[in-house]
């Protein structure tokens, strides 16, 4: 019986991954530009205590991500390519909420999920350590395109 629970938290671990590596349909080039707009927790608790996060962000031509999320800054982060997509790993300056849980995670995973019509959406991994961190907060990003 024991193994056989091993077995399947083994395989369960591993769905996360295998959904994540899905190739993506973002052209890089068509990230390039300043980005502003929100992101917000998908956690109900957190979404209803701080509300949507200000966001702003710039890719520049080499694909180096730099901006503001909430209160913590992003410094320029060059992106993680994994199968075709572009990912994110930035260690935030400062804190993205003041309060709470969530104000000791200073590590961001950011994912770019669409981009087109001046819109920007993806997601992100509020976390403590890049890798496995079943306390992580994750959420949304809608942006657009800045003049």
């Amino acid at each position: 019986m024991k193994s056989v629970l091993i077995a399947t938290l083994a395989l369960l671990a591993l769905l996360p991954v295998a959904a994540s590596d899905k190739p993506s349909s973002v052209d890089p080039q068509s990230v390039v530009g300043s980005w502003n707009g929100q992101a917000r927790f998908y956690e109900k608790k957190l979404a209803d205590q701080h509300g949507p996060l200000p966001t702003r962000l710039h890719v520049g031509s080499d694909l180096t991500l730099s901006g503001r999320l909430g209160a913590a800054t992003l410094p320029p982060t060059q992106p993680v390519r994994r199968r075709g997509r572009l990912d994110y790993e930035v260690s935030l300056q400062g804190a993205v909420l003041a309060e709470g849980h969530a104000a000791g995670k200073r590590q961001l995973v950011l994912l770019i999920t669409s981009v087109g019509d001046g819109r920007l959406s993806g997601d992100f991994h509020l976390k403590t350590r890049f890798g496995w961190d079943p306390t992580m907060h994750p959420g949304a990003l809608e942006l657009e395109r800045a003049p």
